[in-house]
């Protein structure tokens, strides 16, 4: 990726990569709490959620940052 590519993409933004893994896990939780009787699969449901949340943005940030270092773009 260039420079100009990496500034204009919006995974640039640790607040979209946040949104993102937010979206997801409330996807799951609506899901979970709507459309799951059982609680023990519920409860699993939001675990994977939780993992959602926490994993996305973390992951995005790491690929874009390998991003960057691959087309020695530093900010």
């Amino acid at each position: 990726m260039s420079q100009a590519e990496l500034s204009e993409s919006p995974l640039a933004d640790r607040r979209v990569r946040a949104l993102l893994g937010l979206g997801g896990f409330v996807t799951i939780a609506v899901v979970a709490v709507f459309a799951i009787d059982d609680p023990t699969v519920q409860a699993v449901a939001l675990g994977v959620g939780v993992v959602d949340l926490i994993a996305v943005p973390y992951i995005l940030g790491r690929l874009m940052e390998n991003a960057e270092e691959s087309s020695g773009f530093s900010g």
